[in-house]
């Protein structure tokens, strides 16, 4: 006898759209760490470190990386919400995405 299996392609998009949803949720999370609340006390010994002053020195790379996560966030966003529907518009917002990431990090990097 042959067993049935339901339709892995759709089976294995719902299963890859929730861990991109995860993904999505997790990089937005550490965007608002690493970028607006870096200089709480809390935040800040998250990461680890011993005290404010320690915390304002890398507040610029903090910064960086919180941008970085947050385009993670938006490009992993725009790939769940494009999943299943027109192909055609998924590499062009995926390489606009792509522009805009590297001309906004581009931005803060040098006003460091």
């Amino acid at each position: 006898m042959r067993a049935i299996l339901p339709n892995m392609s759709t089976f294995l998009s719902i299963v890859g759209g929730i861990f991109v949803g995860i993904s999505v949720i997790f990089h937005a999370y550490v965007f608002v760490l690493e970028s607006i609340s870096w200089t709480k006390p809390k935040t800040w010994k998250t990461f680890g470190l011993p005290n404010q002053e320690h915390a304002d020195i890398i507040r610029p790379m903090a910064l960086n990386q919180g941008f970085y996560n947050l385009f993670l966030a938006l490009g992993a966003g725009v790939g769940l919400a494009l999943l299943g529907g027109n192909k055609t518009v998924a590499p062009l917002a995926h390489l606009t995405r792509g522009i805009l990431n590297g001309r906004c990090r581009a931005r803060f990097i040098f006003q460091c």
